[in-house]
């Protein structure tokens, strides 16, 4: 416990939301610094490692003496005032069965919102930015040669089309992958490909891209007639 407490802890609405996205409504909400954090992690790990050697739990998987495996994502769910509110949560795949249990997925970010929300987009693209620096590192940590991977994004449907920047899940075309249908869905021993034989194609990314902004343009459109027409 002594390790998580190291790290600082920042409010949400005025270390990030305030200065990147300009909201209505402030959020509430907390999250780590994710490249400080994911170090005080693996100096937890090294030492637990080094503690119980041979009955250790953590993998190695043949690489260097510590090539830490991330996993990191998010989901929101039903809770807070607004109804719904995202938890982003990062574990490494080198503690194998333990990654079920909920003493090793760490928090990094929870806020008062749906995970769509703008400030969660934000927080996904300075994530990116931390992630793509984090890999590039070599690290001193605990007298070992540490390095970072991020291996695995566990998330929904409706969150993965949202990062992708596509339309989120339809009801009749539910899948960001192909278009399945509400129809075909139950259809066994099918295929998914770019042969005119298979039963699913996967979706044209460009043209989804397009077409969510077509309908993101279209909504402001509305949006701004609704406040034309309150006005008179």
């Amino acid at each position: 416990m002594a390790f998580i407490k190291s790290v600082d802890v920042y409010d949400f609405d005025l270390s990030l939301t305030r200065i990147q996205v300009n909201l209505r409504n402030q959020l509430k909400g907390s999250y780590r610094d994710f490249c400080s954090y994911i170090k005080v992690l693996a100096e937890l790990y090294i030492q637990v490692d080094q503690a119980v050697r041979s009955e250790s739990f953590f993998l190695h998987f043949g690489a260097l003496p510590y090539h830490f495996r991330i996993a990191i994502g998010a989901d929101g769910a039903p809770f807070g005032k607004d109804d719904e509110a995202t938890a982003w949560l990062v574990s490494f795949l080198n503690v194998c069965n333990h990654i079920q249990s909920e003493r090793d997925n760490f928090f990094v970010d929870g806020v008062n919102c749906s995970d769509n929300h703008p400030s969660m987009k934000q927080y996904a693209k300075k994530l990116m930015q931390d992630i793509a620096h984090i890999e590039t590192q070599s690290y001193i940590i605990s007298g070992f040669n540490c390095q970072f991977t991020v291996e695995l994004v566990p998330s929904d449907m409706k969150w993965l089309s949202t990062m992708s920047g596509e339309l989120n899940n339809a009801a009749y075309y539910f899948s960001p992958f192909g278009n399945v249908n509400d129809d075909n869905k139950r259809v066994r021993n099918g295929s998914l490909g770019d042969d005119p034989s298979c039963t699913w194609h996967p979706w044209n990314y460009n043209q989804r891209t397009k077409v969510a902004r077509e309908v993101a343009n279209k909504r402001e459109e509305r949006t701004m007639q609704v406040q034309e027409f309150q006005c008179y």
